[in-house]
């Protein structure tokens, strides 16, 4: 039995954090974000099960099953060995009897009846659309890649109809309306929703198509763009490629970063960041990316223009529009424009910030690697001594905390939901 399950480690909850808003319609599911059910215990142990919760502690589900992902209005759940779905209220609409399963996707799920290699596929009252075929992957944009013995990979639909020929070598999922083939030389290119080769193969290696129009490829190991013509672009042919915030980052040994837009054209020119390191990255986020000079950092905009003069000692990059800066051994909170909205007190031995959440910044102390974790709100108050070994921030403000004295949940005010 396969079902993404480590019970000794994290339980077979994955990180809620991570998961869809809820839109389905079965039983009285929530539909925003912040509504979804918590999943309790969040971790578990050999022989424990988990129920679901409202946000405000009131118990939905008393612990049944073992709850796994959310997707399309239904949780994988697992039972004795055996694989099935609940939806958001606790009420079972597909009994566990598969070997495997994974979440919904595109109103179907993929699920194992047993045969190695090989999955099924079923719709939402458990009716076996596609029977047992040689994958592993999941519908995306109406297409799933299958394997045919003697043959090689082909394409089918929703409905279990064999759309594209099973002729290809090694076949990827489609993005924006093409997906990456290799045909029986090694030679990599891009077929369309029908099958048509859209760009002949004859790449070295080959990457999905993003939303700026282009795909990363390779010509003799050697890394270029293309356009959706198939049409190399020198003008891109750096060390180091990256598509971020509507801009393609670019890097030279030689000349350091610059941005370019999805013409080519030059946005911000090449520049070097004097030894990024650590957290600091040379990435926008919330429109912003940090450069350091003669050793201090600051925040350029999409332009180029300087909007945060470089005078902190170190940086994180931006979240929700505030960044952490230290200035000497001081930590404070900035907003998009370098106005300090607090600082941290007490300024304990901080060595590294995750990204805010919820309005929220998991911090953690002292150099070991496991140090312990605390939370600092957007103004720089610690609202959780760092004495925790694990905190896991999920959507509207709430955290999974575990410490030696506490397990459980936290809404945004440090208020117990939940406690072991």
């Amino acid at each position: 039995m396969r079902c993404h399950l480590n019970t000794i480690v994290i339980g077979f909850a994955v990180l809620l954090s991570s998961l869809s808003p809820l839109t389905g319609s079965h039983g009285a599911a929530p539909n925003a974000p912040d509504e979804q059910p918590l999943v309790f215990p969040y971790t578990v142990t050999a022989g424990e099960k988990q129920g679901l919760m409202d946000r405000s502690g009131k118990v939905i589900l008393a612990p049944s099953y073992l709850i796994g992902q959310y997707s399309e209005g239904l949780y994988v759940i697992e039972l004795d060995g055996k694989v099935g779905y609940m939806n958001a209220a606790g009420k079972v609409v597909i009994e566990p009897q598969y070997r495997d399963a994974v979440p919904f996707h595109e109103g179907l799920a993929r699920v194992s009846l047993g045969l190695e290699y090989h999955h099924a596929y079923i719709d939402k009252s458990n009716q076996i659309i596609i029977p047992n075929m040689r994958t592993s992957a999941d519908f995306i944009d109406g297409r799933v890649q299958v394997y045919v013995n003697d043959k090689g990979y082909g394409y089918m639909d929703r409905t279990g109809k064999m759309v594209i020929e099973p002729k290809w070598d090694r076949a990827e999922a489609f993005a924006h309306g093409v997906a990456c083939v290799r045909d029986n030389s090694g030679k990599w290119g891009y077929i369309d929703r029908d099958g048509k080769i859209v760009i002949a193969p004859q790449f070295s290696n080959a990457a999905a198509f993003n939303e700026s129009g282009y795909a990363r490829i390779e010509i003799d190991s050697i890394p270029h763009l293309i356009d959706r013509t198939g049409k190399v672009h020198p003008e891109f042919d750096y060390s180091g490629m990256d598509f971020q915030d509507g801009l393609i980052a670019v890097d030279r040994p030689d000349t350091g970063r610059a941005y370019l837009d999805n013409t080519g054209k030059v946005v911000i020119p090449p520049f070097q960041s004097e030894g990024i390191y650590g957290q600091l990255s040379v990435d926008f986020h919330d429109g912003r990316a940090p450069i350091r000079k003669d050793n201090k950092v600051g925040f350029i905009d999409r332009t180029g223009k300087v909007v945060i003069e470089p005078k902190y000692t170190d940086a994180f990059d931006f979240s929700e529009g505030k960044a952490i800066v230290r200035m000497a051994e001081s930590y404070s909170v900035i907003d998009t424009d370098g106005k300090v909205l607090g600082t941290m007190t007490p300024t304990p031995n901080v060595q590294t910030f995750r990204p805010f959440k919820g309005g929220l910044a998991v911090f953690q102390v002292d150099t070991l690697k496991d140090g312990p974790l605390g939370l600092m709100d957007g103004t720089g108050r610690i609202v959780l001594p760092p004495t925790c070994s694990t905190i896991v921030q999920l959507e509207g403000g709430i955290s999974y905390v575990y410490s030696p004295t506490f397990t459980g949940y936290l809404d945004k005010d440090m208020k117990v939901i939940w406690k072991k």
